[in-house]
């Protein structure tokens, strides 16, 4: 489908600002006893939060781990940045692009073929990594996941049914095995939930789900994932479960909106 491909020119030609070991003749592989993690992260203008992600992954244990980063052209400090880290990073390229799952889909394609693979925003960090999952082959097919650390608490991930009605995963804590999905799976037709979109397709097709209390990750807020985009998350919900349940996740979404109201209500009135 044309709103899924990605610029694949700009993913198979190296672009004018790019960088990393690979560009040094340096590839990781990946082996039996030492399966390969792809880390990806992609920013715009989020230099002040782009230190802390870099940091989370370059002082991880596991030490096979690839590290790409998407940048979209960013004006700030972006670069500075990356450039910084630059012997710790795999691959990084700085080009325009056509919004962050676009960008996500590109950071897909270039990751290694025999990796599980894990989306990092900038300023989100990698607290533990399962890796004992990761390193026992049994587990080599099934999507890892785990629970994330936000400002709220404790976001508790589940694969169930409540996954028809909304996203109950969060990418800083997924590790999906490329070879579930080789091409990019992003559809950019969803500006917000396009990582749900794909979380749904993962889960009708039946992919074993492995959840470990030994992953956990910190997202930060403020990226696209905080907009308010209920609407979107029912219209994908419709397209890939029916009726039924887009009326269920409308219904949920209406309530969580309510609630959110009634408490700013509250507030003010307490204050």
């Amino acid at each position: 489908m044309r709103n899924m491909q990605v610029h694949l020119s700009n993913v198979l030609a190296t672009p004018k600002h790019a960088g990393g070991l690979r560009l040094n003749g340096v590839m990781k592989t990946s082996s039996y006893d030492r399966p390969i993690i792809s880390i990806i992260t992609v920013v715009f203008n989020a230099g002040t939060q782009l230190e802390n992600t870099i940091k989370s992954v370059i002082n991880q244990v596991y030490d096979n781990i690839e590290f790409i980063i998407i940048d979209g052209a960013s004006t700030d400090n972006t670069l500075e940045i990356i450039k910084k880290y630059e012997n710790n990073i795999d691959y990084w390229e700085s080009v325009s692009d056509a919004g962050i799952y676009d960008a996500m889909n590109k950071g897909w394609a270039l990751a290694n073929i025999n990796s599980k693979v894990l989306f990092l925003g900038a300023g989100d960090t990698i607290e533990t990594l399962p890796i004992e999952l990761i390193i026992n082959n049994k587990f080599s097919e099934s999507i890892l996941y785990g629970d994330v650390d936000i400002e709220q608490g404790v976001f508790r991930s589940v694969v169930n049914w409540k996954l028809h009605i909304g996203n109950t995963i969060h990418h800083q804590a997924l590790l999906v095995p490329k070879s579930l999905h080789v091409n990019p799976p992003f559809n950019i037709e969803y500006p917000v939930y396009a990582d749900y979109d794909f979380n749904v397709k993962l889960y009708k097709n039946k992919h074993c789900f492995k959840y470990s209390k030994q992953f956990k990750s910190f997202a930060y807020q403020g990226g696209i994932s905080s907009r308010s985009s209920h609407i979107e998350m029912v219209v994908i919900s419709k397209k890939n479960f029916g009726l039924s349940w887009s009326a269920l996740s409308l219904a949920y979404h209406l309530f969580l909106k309510i609630k959110e109201l009634w408490s700013i209500l509250l507030h003010r009135l307490c204050f």
